[in-house]
């Protein structure tokens, strides 16, 4: 029989997984070139989860290091301000999003705010210190994800109602959407 800890990580990877899949397919299908670039970015994320979570189930495995001290790594928010500087001139234009888009989003925020649950239950639980270090930063995470999910929503929700000089300033609209998460 599984213990917690065992019972908490498959639950755990099998949602990461399921992220992977559902972003990926949700980049795939979006008309819109940030929400996919988005959904896009959100797929690292959740792989780079995946790989921290099945490290953390092999009992034989090197200590985890510190969350955030590999080399090269970058914060979810720097790693889509990124993304968005590389788009900056696309971003002037106003693409209209459909229900896909929408809808989309409203399912990753759910999945979003699952996972923090999750994550946020293990590091309460969790007794190793590298295991709830690990569970609070993907809670963090997950939580942050949510936040720029819901930003994106009520962006994208608003459009027509934005005046031209806001549509001017895409760039520092989608910004200030990451940067409020």
């Amino acid at each position: 029989m599984a213990n917690h800890k065992e019972k908490v990580l498959d639950v755990a990877i099998k949602q990461e997984k399921d992220g992977i899949k559902f972003y990926t397919d949700a980049a795939n299908k979006s008309k819109h070139h940030l929400g996919k670039s988005m959904f896009i970015s959100f797929v690292e994320d959740e792989k780079e989860h995946l790989k921290r979570l099945e490290k953390l189930r092999q009992a034989d495995a090197s200590p985890l290091g510190a969350v955030g001290s590999e080399p090269g790594f970058k914060d979810v928010k720097t790693r889509l301000m990124s993304v968005f500087d590389e788009m900056k001139d696309e971003l002037g234009a106003v693409v209209q999003p459909d229900d896909d888009d929408l809808n989309a989003l409203k399912v990753a925020m759910d999945i979003e705010k699952t996972g923090h649950k999750l994550y946020k239950a293990g590091s309460e639980e969790a007794t190793d210190p590298k295991e709830k270090d690990l569970f609070k930063f993907l809670s963090k995470e997950e939580i942050i994800h949510y936040e720029i999910l819901k930003n994106t929503y009520n962006y994208l929700s608003n459009l027509d109602k934005l005046n031209a000089k806001d549509e001017d300033r895409g760039y520092d609209l989608w910004a200030r959407m990451v940067n409020d998460a």
